[in-house]
């Protein structure tokens, strides 16, 4: 594999995955409106469903294919739902679901296998295009929507996904790795470190989802207007995304695991204590914290289990977080 492919790697995977968060989350923050066709809410429903029914199958998958092939196949699916979207809310809810899913992992577990010194700068420009997908959504494309219309809109994202699976396919050298064996699920079910992972991963990624729905209502409480309280939220995630490079670097020096451990804690206290106090300076704090995670449990999963098992240990990790997740944001829960 060539030195300039591996250094350009990354620009192909953060478009990929800028583009599925920006539907992701951005779209969800409009499902409501009538910016977006009647049955988005029903594609929506279908599309999460279809995101975790693919958690308890891909991870083996794409620890014993190449992430290059795989990847293409991602784009495939995304670019066919989101122009099934303007016909079938199943179209979308299938396809850009199995194209999601897809996208949480190849972005990240590819660099892990491909890359050895210093993993987890190698996917900080891939964690950081999530926040800046979800904040361009919020700031220019619900105005595209607005201004141009839901086909030239939904358009520019599937350019966004073509552009990507085609570079993706020509820079990404071959990822797969020999090695994977069914045994793995055994000797995960009796190591204590992968079950206290879960817990951490469920723990942080509820906490994070609970915290971000509280952002905005406290900062109109603070006087501000919703418009106004969008902008702030937005602005202030490119905290976010700035920090990914920092947190990396805070993972490589202090382990993996306590800076999973310590998001956890200062998520709590966060929560518990800054944002009653003040609004603003709870998000600009939360968003750094927030970006812990990412940069460093893809480089724990390598560093316990070997690099062949790091796309099965994210999957299971994923369906964790969304355990846990739906546990704190349930009905039951409020």
């Amino acid at each position: 594999m060539s030195s300039s492919s591996l250094k350009w790697m990354w620009f192909p995977l953060a478009l990929a995955v800028f583009g599925s968060y920006a539907i992701q989350h951005g779209m969800t923050t409009i499902a409501k409106t009538d910016l977006v066709i009647p049955w988005f809410m029903q594609g929506l429903s279908i599309f999460f469903i279809s995101l975790s029914f693919a958690m308890f199958f891909i991870g083996p998958l794409l620890d014993n294919v190449s992430s290059r092939k795989a990847m293409a196949a991602a784009v495939v699916l995304g670019i066919g739902g989101i122009i099934g979207l303007n016909y079938s809310p199943y179209m979308f809810g299938i396809l850009f679901g199995l194209s999601g899913a897809l996208i949480k992992i190849i972005p990240f577990s590819g660099p892990m296998k491909l890359i050895n010194k210093n993993e987890a700068y190698s996917i900080c420009p891939q964690g950081a295009a999530k926040n800046i997908g979800s904040i361009f959504f919020l700031l220019f494309l619900s105005a595209m929507l607005v201004k141009w219309g839901w086909g030239s809109s939904t358009l520019i994202l599937a350019t966004i996904f073509g552009i990507s699976g085609i570079l993706t396919y020509i820079m990404m050298p071959d990822d797969k790795i020999e090695g994977w064996k069914w045994s793995i699920f055994l000797k995960l079910a009796k190591d204590w470190r992968f079950w206290l992972l879960m817990v951490i991963c469920g723990f942080f990624s509820s906490g994070y989802q609970y915290a971000i729905t509280q952002f905005v209502p406290a900062i109109k409480a603070q006087g501000f207007s919703q418009q106004t309280s969008i902008y702030i939220t937005a602005g202030l995630s490119f905290l976010a995304a700035a920090s990914r490079w920092p947190n990396a670097w805070l993972g490589m020096k202090f382990g993996y695991q306590n800076m999973l451990i310590a998001c956890g804690i200062l998520q709590v206290i966060i929560i518990w204590f800054v944002l009653p106090w003040n609004a603003i300076v709870a998000v600009a704090i939360f968003q750094p914290i927030g970006a812990i995670p990412t940069v460093n449990y893809w480089p724990l999963y390598k560093e316990k289990w070997g690099p062949e098992y790091v796309a099965t240990l994210s999957c299971l990790c994923f369906i964790s977080m969304y355990f846990f997740t739906g546990l704190t944001l349930g009905k039951w829960a409020m």
